[in-house]
Order: C-alpha cells, then structure tokens, then sequence
C-alpha cells in the first residue's frame, strides 16, 4: 500500500511537472505571437502615417501649383482685359463712351481677379483644414 501511495505520488508529481513545463511552454509562445503582433501593428501604423504624411505633402504641392497657375492665368486675363481696353478707339466725340467703356473693363477685371484669388483662397483653406 505505501509503494502504490508512493507510486501514485510520483506519478502526480510527474503530471504536475508536465503541467508546469506545458503551460510555461504556452505562455512563452503566447507572448512570442503578442510581441511579433505588436510590432507588426507599430510598423503597419508607421507606414500609414507615413502614407498620410507623403498624401498631405503631394496635395499641399499640388495646391501650389495650381495656386501658382490660377494666379498667372488670372494675371494674363487681366492684363488682357486692360490691354483691350486701352486698345479702343479714341474719337473724340465717343471720349465719354470710351471712358466709360475703359473704366468698366478695368473694374471687371479687378472683380474676376479678386473672385479668382477669394477661390483659390478658399480652396486651399479646405486643403489645409483637411490635415490638420
């Protein structure tokens, strides 16, 4: 009886140790898969800020150059506009007419130019508040 008690103690003994080594063994697994997780969720969520730094960047350069553009091709018109209108033929019975005529063409010019820069303004505003 006390051989089969002893046995029988050994062998629970042996169970417990296979237990003990089991779950270490699973705890060391499990904590391998969190730190290969936790790295892989901080690289994923570098290269998306990344990502979102590289599109912020591209639409900020693009927005200048469509500013830089907006800005010559409302120069041009302009000077267009002005240069149509010192074009006009200056008789002098039609003086009035022509300044008149001259005068509005150069205040529509002002105005299509003023909204032209009030849109790019207010476009880049949108850009900008995008990304912040």
């Amino acid at each position: 009886m006390a051989v089969e008690s002893m046995e029988a103690e050994r062998s629970r003994r042996a169970s417990l140790d296979n237990i003990a080594q089991v779950h270490n063994q699973l705890v060391r697994v499990s904590t391998q898969k969190k730190v290969r997780q936790e790295v892989e969720d901080e690289r994923s969520r570098r290269m998306n800020h990344q990502n979102i730094i590289e599109v912020h960047n591209e639409l900020v350069r693009r927005n200048s150059v469509n500013d830089v553009t907006e800005a010559e091709r409302t120069r041009r018109m302009s000077l267009d506009i002005k240069a149509e209108a010192c074009w006009l033929p200056r008789r002098p019975h039609t003086d009035i007419l022509s300044d008149q005529v001259h005068a509005h063409l150069l205040h529509r010019a002002s105005v299509e130019e003023t909204v032209e820069l009030a849109e790019t303004e207010r476009l880049r505003r949108i850009a900008v508040g995008r990304f912040q």
